[in-house]
């Protein structure tokens, strides 16, 4: 045991040394005023406000990059006109707000600091005023999170309080907004899918979305899905300099467009290889990946599976008449209730139900009859109601949505269960 001790005070030490070797250890000579704990005080290197900045130019390696503020956000300029991720250039602007720069000059080449003209970044601010912020960017310190910089051409090294090489040192591309569709996913309502032959076409209402201009209700779900898919969508690369004719875009085999608030947005795709297509959005020729065409050159499976596409929790009122049995009630302060103020029991249950109830969409009844009724209230004059008529001679009865679309069936089991839930 005493042995087992000795042992376990021995690495201990050894630990200890250890540990002190590398907090202690003298840092590479280039990067010591990274780490010096003595090192000079800092002050300011730029006083601005973000909303203060309209123009901001990157001047380096990949030649000069300009982008301006506009009404509806940043736009690259040069070395081309083209749309950009907004964020991209506000977290430069908001770096280099807070960045500090140590009150003292650093000895050695520029090219030793990333500030020759091979590496360096000038960077430029400007206010609308003609206020104009700029400094020289060079690389990054290997260690202590700092970059070097120089405030003019041909002035001293200095440091500046945390790295942000990486921020700037970027091609134009780099910036460039890569979303295929510059569009509003919340105020989509009309949707148009063409993939060769096939096409498809959804629209939205106040009811919800439907296939076609006459045609059944569509999946909501699947809808808002495919949404989020071209929303999410990005290009794989840009096709500048190409013309339609060489990317095969004159007479493209498929078309993905959505009309929301703002007009309609398009994406024209040409025939698909291994890897993608090739795109146009606009006059921006872009790549599309197999992956995201698989998603977005969907045009079946859209039809609803459900009677009524609503969400119980959102219900305000509620009629269901199935043959002989009825139930009418009022959410009042939320408590169910009838026409009286009294208690109804099992509402939700039947809400439930109702919310799950499967319906047949691939076929096109003829409706006849009165047999039952389903009525949510949504709140105001917003309700979604299914009238239920007579028994169709494979089994089940016919239905038919109140906003629009044609008839469809609703099977036996179906409205068993929707009867047995009050």
């Amino acid at each position: 045991m005493e042995r087992q001790n000795r042992l376990l005070t021995i690495l201990a030490v050894i630990l200890l040394v250890l540990v002190a070797v590398l907090v202690l250890a003298p840092p590479e000579a280039d990067d010591e005023a990274a780490l010096d704990d003595d090192a000079p005080p800092q002050s300011a290197l730029f006083d601005y406000k973000r909303d203060d900045i309209s123009v901001l130019t990157l001047d380096g390696p990949h030649g000069e990059i300009r982008f301006e503020k506009g009404m509806e956000g940043w736009r690259m300029t040069r070395p081309r006109e083209a749309a950009v991720d907004d964020t991209r250039i506000t977290s430069i602007i908001d770096r280099f707000e807070t960045l500090k720069i140590e009150d003292r000059t650093l000895e050695g080449k520029a090219e030793d600091y990333g500030l020759d003209a091979e590496h360096r970044v000038d960077l430029r601010m400007e206010k609308p005023d003609g206020t104009v912020f700029s400094v020289i960017v060079g690389k990054d310190t290997t260690v202590g999170y700092r970059t070097y910089a120089a405030k003019a051409d041909g002035a001293p090294a200095q440091l500046l309080s945390s790295k942000v090489a990486d921020l700037v040192q970027k091609s134009p591309d780099d910036f460039r907004s890569k979303r295929l569709l510059d569009f509003s996913p919340t105020s989509a309502r009309r949707i148009r899918i063409v993939d060769g032959s096939a096409e498809l076409v959804l629209r939205k209402d106040d009811h919800g979305w439907w296939i076609g201009d006459g045609g059944p209700r569509a999946d909501g779900d699947k809808v808002g899905d495919w949404i989020a898919a071209l929303s999410g969508a990005q290009a794989e690369g840009f096709l500048d300099g190409q013309s339609p004719g060489e990317l095969g875009l004159d007479h493209p085999p498929a078309l993905v467009s959505v009309e929301d608030d703002s007009g309609t947005h398009t994406l024209r795709l040409a025939a698909r290889d291994d890897d993608g297509a090739n795109a146009i959005a606009g006059d921006v020729p872009v790549r599309v990946a197999t992956e995201d065409l698989e998603k977005l050159l969907v045009t079946t499976g859209y039809l609803s599976p459900l009677v009524l596409e609503v969400k119980a929790w959102m219900a305000q009122s509620l009629e269901v008449k199935l043959g002989d049995k009825s139930l009418v009630a009022s959410r009042k302060e939320g408590e169910w209730v009838d026409a009286a103020g009294a208690p109804v029991d099992k509402v939700d249950d039947l809400l439930d139900a109702i919310a799950k109830a499967g319906a047949d969409r691939s076929g096109t009844p003829t409706f006849h009859g009165s047999w039952g009724r389903i009525a949510v209230g949504l709140g105001g004059d917003k309700g979604e109601v299914v009238t239920i008529g007579d028994a169709l001679a494979g089994g089940g009865r016919v239905a038919r949505d109140e906003a629009g679309g044609p008839a469809f069936r609703i099977d036996d089991a179906t409205l068993a269960a929707l009867a047995s839930s009050f």
